[in-house]
């Protein structure tokens, strides 16, 4: 299980190396075509708790949630904090 924060700056931080911060650009609900390709379990019942986030750098990273409410809690709050710290505006 990841610890993951999301700092003010924008940037989504999970574990003690640098590797692992990341500066987001969007949050999406549900696992990316290319996730589910590689992915060996087809039909896992947590992949509708999966979201991923879009960094800037062009990655895209996958999460799992522990919840449906979490999901939509995180990638709301992972959209609403990388808008705020690009446009500034606090």
């Amino acid at each position: 299980m990841k610890a993951v924060q999301m700092l003010k700056s924008g940037l989504l931080t999970w574990g003690k190396s640098t590797r692992r911060n990341v500066a987001c650009k969007e949050a999406v609900a549900g696992p990316s075509p290319s996730f589910l390709k590689n992915r060996r379990r087809v039909n896992e019942v947590g992949d509708e708790m999966v979201f991923r986030v879009l960094t800037e750098t062009g990655r895209e990273i996958h999460f799992e949630a522990s919840s449906a409410s979490n999901l939509q809690l995180w990638v709301h709050g992972i959209n609403l904090i990388t808008k705020q710290a690009t446009s500034g505006v606090w």
